[in-house]
This record gives C-alpha cells, structure tokens and sequence, in this order.
C-alpha cells in the first residue's frame, strides 16, 4: 500500500526481509502451512496460563491423521515444559528444528525445553489412540456442530 512505503520508507521496507520478527513470523507461517493439524485442526486447549500455553490441535479426517502438540513461551526466559496430560505415544516430529521424540506407552510423558519468547511445535501423524483424548475429541466435535447448526 502506497501510504504504508511513504510512512516506513522504502529502505525500511526493503530490509524487513533481514529483521528477526519477520523471520520468525515467516518461520511460524511455515509450520503452519505444512501441517494439516494446525490449520483444520480441533483445538484441545491444556494450559493457558499467563506465561505458558499447551493445546493440542488433532486433525482426522478421511484417512488423514496428524496431532499438533504446541507449547507457546511468552515469557523472557527459557522455559522447561512437562506434559502428560493427554500425551500420545509415538515419535513426535519437531516441526520447528526436525529433531524427533519418542514418547513409550509406559511413561508417556514429554520433557521439553522452550527458549524465551519461543514456541514448539511437535507432530504425530497417526490416528489418536488414547481413549480420553478421543471423547474429548468427541465433545469437541459436537459442540462444534451444534454451533454451525445453530442450535
């Protein structure tokens, strides 16, 4: 847009492209676009907390399955994240730097370190097998239809 060049400039404008916001930005942009959970996906939220957030967004549908678990940092310091509420076994993908977890059936728990003002995205492409998981799934899905219904 015309005004918004005359108010940054065009030098600014040019150099965006080098800037750490717009990187991260772009990177998020990315993830997203590459996973078909964090874009259609139900959102199962865990923790919303002040500093902290972790929600699952889960996508199954027509023999596609994928799982996003997202764990969101807002605060100015490295953060350690814990999760065994509702983890999943299975290798979990990072989308962010490809490294890959395993988490085991018999301690299915995530430990996981998340810089400050950072964000991790992991993924796990298979159908959901925890049966908590699914009725809440489940709910979800109903409320979600009642909703674009109009009950």
């Amino acid at each position: 847009h015309e005004g918004n060049r005359n108010y940054f400039g065009q030098t600014q404008i040019n150099q965006a492209p080098a800037n750490t916001i717009y990187q991260n930005l772009q990177r998020i942009a990315n993830v997203r676009r590459q996973s078909i959970a964090l874009q259609k996906g139900l959102q199962l939220n865990v923790v919303l907390d002040k500093d902290r957030a972790i929600f699952y967004r889960v996508y199954q549908y027509a023999g596609v399955n994928q799982s996003a678990l997202v764990l969101l940092n807002k605060s100015g310091k490295p953060q350690n994240f814990s999760v065994k509420q509702l983890i999943e076994a299975g290798v979990w993908h990072s989308a962010i730097n490809k490294n890959s977890t395993t988490i085991s059936e018999n301690n299915a728990r995530l430990k996981i370190r998340v810089p400050a003002h950072g964000v991790e995205v992991l993924l796990l492409d298979r159908a959901v097998q925890n049966p908590v998981l699914i009725q809440q799934l489940d709910a979800l899905m109903a409320a979600k239809q009642r909703h674009t219904s109009g009950e």
